[in-house]
């Protein structure tokens, strides 16, 4: 019999709480490339929900930290005081938390991560990610910057400055198309300096105010001028993707 006090029992328990943590992961991936498939069509639907911002985070910390771990990291929470629950699309800010997460335990061999949430004005609040990893060249931060301002999966090519960091490129790319599908002019923005760390973070606008017939309806983004052909190509290349990561 296994009881509580075993190392057996210690290491299992790290074992499984890592292997929930991959699955999680993984159907983040899964939904990112339905997900992305979704906007390309011209189309997706917000589920604007009140989101508890202190449980959310705790609960991305929760999830991350064994991960972490295995790259001697710890994870810590920095949540404004003045807030507490507010109206977004709770499941989207934590799926592009999520990426930011896996980004930085990828490039961060030492030192902590940082969780956090700060109230802005005109009922915005932004969210984001430091790390006290490798930290960005200027060359690397001025490719990430381009691949920023790409939007269409088609169009991409991870650029030569992170042949070293496969997927990073494409992980961004897609973190970005997510974010601005938040609206209210949300994009993904960065702050790093090499060999002291790297913030990554981005802001949405509290929907509270927004008129009740507004939530949760289908949002069309100027479907009137892709192509059929676009279209069918887009969900294809996303799929072949998931087909990919799968094999």
């Amino acid at each position: 019999i296994i009881v509580p006090a075993d190392p057996i029992y210690k290491a299992s328990k790290k074992i499984i709480s890592i292997l929930k943590m991959n699955a999680i992961l993984l159907g983040y991936k899964i939904k990112d490339m339905l997900d992305y498939a979704s906007l390309e069509l011209g189309e997706y639907v917000p589920d604007i929900v009140p989101m508890k911002v202190k449980r959310v985070l705790k609960k991305l910390k929760r999830e991350i930290k064994p991960l972490a771990e295995l790259s001697g990291l710890t994870v810590d929470l920095e949540i404004d005081p003045a807030l507490s629950t507010i109206d977004v699309d709770e499941a989207r800010i934590q799926q592009i938390m999520i990426h930011l997460l896996q980004n930085s335990i990828k490039y961060s061999q030492r030192g902590k991560l940082t969780i956090y949430a700060k109230k802005l004005k005109h009922s915005s609040v932004s969210f984001g990610v430091t790390d006290t990893g490798i930290g960005l060249s200027p060359k690397k931060q001025k490719a990430i910057r381009t691949l920023l301002l790409t939007d269409n999966i088609l169009n991409f090519a991870e650029p030569k400055t992170f042949n070293s960091e496969v997927g990073m490129g494409f992980s961004l790319m897609i973190t970005n198309k997510i974010t601005k599908s938040l609206g209210m002019g949300s994009n993904l923005k960065f702050s790093s300096e090499k060999g002291v760390g790297t913030k990554f973070f981005f802001s949405v606008r509290d929907q509270r105010n927004r008129k009740p017939s507004n939530l949760g309806q289908r949002r069309k983004l100027s479907s009137g001028s892709l192509k059929f052909s676009k279209a069918k190509k887009s969900n294809s290349m996303a799929f072949e993707l998931l087909e990919d990561m799968l094999g």
